[in-house]
């Protein structure tokens, strides 16, 4: 689109110079938006060589328009064209918004040094632990990357499938046995080295198989259609990409929901999903998890109204991979009421009532939730017997939960069960045999299994 324009700058004598520098002004300005409009037009211009109803045109331009990749000087893109190892590299790194990430890792190809162009790049991919070279300590950049080695990359990102096996058992990713492949007429031709990649690519739909839906053609040259199809499904899903390799800009789509699952623990909840739609995950009521007291929670030291916390001693991560609270998140409890034992008073009592998870971040969600290891623990009790226990038990209020354990005079959790009744307010009131004298001890690093009695949404940080 040509521009004419004609600005005149001859000063009217009859006009102030003030107001004709107010006119030049404006014109220059306006001049100034017509030509960035103009080169913005440009800059976005589709390729002459992709129609629109190529195949993988939606593709194409997308990651175009994001400067994932691009085309040559001719204004085509030449779709068919193979990929360059390094190339499609590069292409994984900008996709996953890791062009600016600290690199400790030292060079070790034999055939790449600082003047190449893809170096720092390369290095990147290094500490990302995305490639590996051959045996002779090559990477040799300016191959063609077959769609084996550019599924494998790609694979690294991407969580562990989900496996098709009892919540309470433990099944590892070999336990598919790559059943995946065998609905591609050409599947035996697939690599042994790059059977595992292809499983899980194929499983979180991170391939291609154009125009044949039949077959992989895994050891093809990876066209730039194919790259810029596979990369963009990335875009589409970070859902499936494990936490270390999403970049800050990932999230390009937030509106497809993923289902993955919490690991099983000793108790056996009636639900284990957890529905993650971009940035947020929804952890279904009825999940357990493990906390730990931040440190041994004693009723001798502590009062009605404190606070005390249960924190979060390892992040908790689904099967497939996604961290849902990091290490070190906290869950605070208010001491609704205690009172210690006392000789001939046998029943110890401590009430708190569970208010909100704190994430390290510091972001805060309020939490309703129950404790299901109320049962009898290690049996062996030191000095106390069943006769010289305290307790503390847990029932649900109406803000938030009450929590119990069963513990001995000397610090030791022993056997015994927990009882209690509800009562005004909707708090409870926790009773058990406890000794003349004998307090309240929780020790900091035993499991404490919550339930969640109601769906806790929790923004992936």
């Amino acid at each position: 689109m040509n521009i004419y324009m004609d600005i005149n700058f001859k000063f009217n004598k009859k006009r102030s110079g003030k107001m004709q520098w107010k006119k030049t002004l404006f014109s220059l300005t306006l001049l100034l938006l017509i030509l960035f409009f103009n080169s913005s037009l440009a800059f976005s211009e589709e390729f002459s060589d992709v129609s629109k109803d190529y195949w993988a045109y939606t593709e194409i331009q997308s990651l175009s328009d994001l400067g994932i990749i691009s085309g040559y000087p001719d204004q085509t893109f030449k779709p068919e064209n193979t990929v360059k190892r390094a190339e499609f590299t590069s292409m994984v790194i900008k996709t996953l918004n890791k062009e600016n990430i600290s690199v400790n890792v030292a060079n070790i190809f034999t055939d790449i040094n600082k003047d190449f162009w893809g170096y720092e790049t390369l290095l990147r991919s290094l500490e990302l632990e995305l490639i590996v070279g051959y045996p002779d300590c090559t990477f040799r950049p300016c191959n063609q990357i077959t769609k084996s080695e550019a599924t494998s990359i790609i694979s690294k990102t991407v969580k562990n499938c989900e496996m098709p096996c009892d919540s309470k058992s433990s099944c590892s990713f070999e336990e598919v046995k790559y059943s995946e492949l065998k609905q591609f007429a050409d599947n035996e031709q697939v690599a042994n080295w790059a059977r595992p990649s292809f499983t899980k690519a194929v499983k979180n739909d991170l391939y291609v198989n154009h125009p044949d839906k039949n077959y992989l053609t895994p050891n093809n040259d990876l066209t730039r259609a194919e790259a810029a199809v596979l990369l963009y499904k990335i875009r589409q899903n970070p859902s499936v990409v494990v936490d270390k390799y999403k970049g800050p800009k990932l999230y390009a789509e937030k509106n497809r929901m993923v289902v993955e699952h919490l690991a099983a623990t000793p108790y056996t909840a009636s639900v284990n999903e957890v529905h993650i739609t971009g940035l947020q995950a929804t952890i279904l009521a009825e999940n357990i998890f493990p906390v730990r007291f931040v440190e041994k929670f004693t009723s001798k030291g502590s009062n009605k109204g404190d606070t005390v916390y249960l924190v979060f001693n390892k992040d908790l991560v689904t099967q497939e991979g996604t961290t849902l609270v990091p290490a070190g998140s906290k869950i605070s409890a208010e001491i609704v009421d205690i009172k210690r034992g006392k000789p001939f008073h046998i029943n110890g009592e401590v009430e708190l009532n569970l208010l909100n998870l704190v994430t390290k971040s510091g972001a805060k969600y309020p939490l309703t939730a129950t404790i299901v290891n109320n049962e009898l623990f290690d049996p062996g009790f030191g000095a106390c017997n069943l006769k010289r226990m305290g307790t503390i038990a847990l029932t649900t209020t109406a803000a938030g939960t009450l929590m119990g354990l069963t513990v001995s005079a000397d610090g030791d959790i022993g056997e015994g069960t927990v009882a209690g009744v509800a009562i005004g307010g909707g708090l409870g009131a926790l009773f058990g045999l406890a000794a003349p004298g004998c307090g309240v001890n929780i020790p900091a690093d035993k499991d404490i299994y919550i339930k969640l009695g109601s769906d806790l949404d929790v923004n992936l940080d």
